[in-house]
């Protein structure tokens, strides 16, 4: 996979999400690597989807299509897949979509104490 741009031309900021998930994971850069192609702005989904990846590679790969296509790939449920992924897996999810949404780190706050629900709420 290509990560530095050969021309003048900037990348895309779906390209830049995508790769960001592409990136968090070996596997899916071997094989989806190849089928990436930044230079041109361009991704063909149909040979990495036809290869047999296990569901929390598919998740991976619909939240890129989702972020790059703006909508979902039928048959992939993206939230249900996504709880059962690691934490840096769904971090480079969160980041995916950061970019894809031109968020910074600093718009974001995640808090770290767990809610808690008071009774007769």
């Amino acid at each position: 996979m290509i990560h530095k741009q050969q021309t003048e031309r900037k990348m895309s900021q779906q390209m830049r999400a995508v790769l960001a998930v592409i990136s968090a994971d070996t596997e899916l850069q071997r094989v989806a690597g190849p089928h990436i192609d930044p230079e041109q702005d361009r991704i063909d989904w149909e040979p990495i989807f036809k290869y047999p990846w296990g569901s929390g590679h598919k998740t991976l790969l619909g939240w890129c299509y989702a972020i790059w296509r703006d909508e979902s790939r039928p048959r992939i449920s993206l939230f249900d897949g996504a709880i059962n992924l690691d934490r840096p897996l769904q971090k480079a999810v969160l980041e995916g979509l950061m970019i894809r949404w031109n968020l910074k780190e600093k718009a974001v706050e995640f808090q770290t104490q767990q809610a808690t629900i008071m009774e007769g709420a």
